[in-house]
């Protein structure tokens, strides 16, 4: 069980990750296959 901060900073966090992806998503599949450091 999550406290509520703690649940915060994770919705807060896959929030971030979702924008990320949103942002790759919208290149070429050519430029995000090469991006290494976008994996985690």
């Amino acid at each position: 069980m999550l406290s509520a901060h703690r649940q915060g900073a994770v919705a807060e966090f896959s929030e971030s990750l979702m924008h990320v992806h949103n942002k790759l998503a919208g290149l070429p599949e050519c430029c995000t296959t090469k991006q290494p450091k976008v994996k985690m």
